[in-house]
């Protein structure tokens, strides 16, 4: 049995766009930063949490009051040590570690999937692959996984259409971008 002729334009990926980039420490720490916002349900959770303390401190006997200010202090000071302070040094120690991450990378977006590559690493990602993506005024996210994030520095685009070719591929993929 012969196999029929396969026209090549039906099988060939034909790239929209393409730009390079690498990413600095710096771009390490914000893209933790941005993928570590709090959900609007934390933050509703945050919220309701920090009211019933308040009711506790405004209402409550004076053992009472005293527990709630030091659990709602505590648990704001904590969250402003782990989200400013501890989570960007230990971002930083790891990319300091981990050399794939000092390379350049280029992205190309195609009209059927966004690769990203560099001499060491491969990754196309389809629609089936890209569970949500989000975007910071210098960052976009792009989520393989819950916590499982390519990186793209916005100025690396050098050009608006870049991003703009980006973004409604990202749309096709997923609904709308994460808040």
């Amino acid at each position: 049995m012969i196999n029929p002729p396969v026209n090549p334009s039906a099988t060939e990926r034909v790239v929209i766009t393409s730009w390079n980039y690498s990413l600095t420490e710096d771009d390490s720490v914000q893209a933790v930063k941005l993928d570590g916002r709090p959900s609007r349900v934390l933050l509703a959770t945050y919220a309701l949490a920090g009211a019933g303390l308040l009711t506790l401190v405004l209402e409550g006997p004076i053992k009472i009051k005293i527990v709630a200010v030091c659990t709602l202090f505590g648990g704001m000071a904590g969250e402003a040590l782990a989200r400013h302070i501890i989570t960007p040094i230990l971002r930083r120690r790891s990319y300091r570690r981990n050399a794939l991450l000092h390379n350049e990378f280029t992205i190309e977006i195609s009209d059927r999937d966004i690769r990203i590559f560099s001499f060491q690493t491969d990754a196309t990602l389809t629609p089936d692959r890209v569970v949500r993506w989000s975007e910071g005024h210098d960052h976009i996210l792009i989520y393989v996984a819950r916590k499982t994030y390519f990186t793209i520095p916005k100025q690396s685009a050098i050009t608006a259409p870049n991003l703009d070719a980006l973004r409604a591929r990202l749309l096709q993929y997923t609904s709308k971008a994460a808040s």
